[in-house]
């Protein structure tokens, strides 16, 4: 891998991504003034993240090569429609034979395997990522892999963005642009790999933010996770003959809980201590505003209602 560099000082740039705190909105959108090459680029498993990568990578060009990693036939066919891949291949070992940038794009519970099969296939120098939505156990699974290759790294990165569908032929509706990435940084990981990840997720136009994979997962427990079971709940509360009452209010509060069950399962397995310490803290306060409903304690439940209100408006910067 190597960059090619435009008028910005590449130590400066440097600087910036090795030093920056946990937390740290690290890189600008576009990063403008250079741009990343890549060799070739494998992205294991080319769903709607990975395939949305994959055409951002293409469409940048960011690299010579985007090949992509499948269990179906299927998936490869459909990722080749959409321009997520060059190239494709059942086997991860031949889609990632060469490969000096790597992004595990399947769920998961299935990364440890895919960088398993695909280890000693890497170029020397590799750097390792993926897309998935927890970052304790991933990070710990997949530098266990790599401890037999001190000349590859792994470094976590979780990229918000998506929707409730899924496949590569959903792939071209994610917007990566002006979207947050979150890289993980731990007590072994590599400054130099981080720093190239960095550069990858910027280089699509996202914002990179530095956290901890446990810190990572304490935030996004309340953040993503727990809102995407309330969702699944505020579903299965609507009574019999209610459905045809719902309306905008409620399918946008509810459009997540359509997404991959089986994708879902696997995020609440790998987060479920954080899930549901955040859904204990969820209940315990419906408890509260059920208890002022209850007792038409008229002045708490508009404090309620109006904290809320300012609080989420201050989410779309004051709009």
């Amino acid at each position: 891998m190597h960059f090619v560099q435009k008028p910005l000082r590449p130590s400066v740039q440097a600087f910036k991504l090795l030093t920056a705190g946990p937390g740290a909105d690290i890189v600008r959108r576009g990063h403008r003034g250079y741009r990343m090459q890549i060799g070739k680029l494998s992205i294991l498993g080319v769903g709607l993240i990975g395939g949305a990568v994959g055409i951002a990578a293409r469409a940048k060009r960011l690299a010579r090569e985007v090949v992509g990693g499948f269990r179906r036939q299927e998936s490869l066919d459909a990722a080749l429609e959409v321009g997520a891949v060059d190239s494709g291949a059942l086997d991860p070992a031949e889609a990632a034979s060469g490969a000096d940038f790597v992004v595990l794009g399947t769920g998961v519970a299935l990364f440890e395997d895919i960088l398993a099969a695909a280890r000693d296939a890497l170029a020397p120098g590799a750097v390792v990522t993926d897309v998935g939505s927890t970052k304790a156990g991933v990070v710990e699974a997949c530098e266990r892999v790599l401890a037999a290759r001190d000349d590859v790294h792994f470094v976590g990165s979780h990229p918000l963005a998506g929707s409730e569908q899924r496949g590569p032929r959903n792939a071209p509706a994610v917007e990566l642009e002006g979207s947050v990435c979150v890289v993980t940084r731990g007590g072994s990981t590599d400054e130099a790999a981080l720093a190239k990840v960095s550069e990858f997720w910027s280089a699509l136009g996202m914002r990179v933010k530095v956290l901890g994979p446990v810190e990572h997962d304490e935030r996004l427990a309340g953040a993503s996770h727990m809102p995407h079971i309330v969702a699944a709940a505020l579903v299965q509360s609507v009574g019999e003959g209610e459905a045809d009452f719902t309306a905008t209010g409620f399918r946008d509060a509810t459009r997540i809980a359509a997404g991959d069950a089986e994708l879902w399962t696997e995020i609440v397995e790998a987060n479920a201590a954080e899930i549901a310490k955040r859904l204990r803290e969820f209940s315990s306060r419906l408890d509260d505003v059920a208890g002022w409903v209850e007792r038409a304690e008229r002045e708490k439940v508009l404090a309620f209602l109006a904290a809320a209100a300012e609080q989420r408006r201050s989410m779309d910067g004051g709009e």
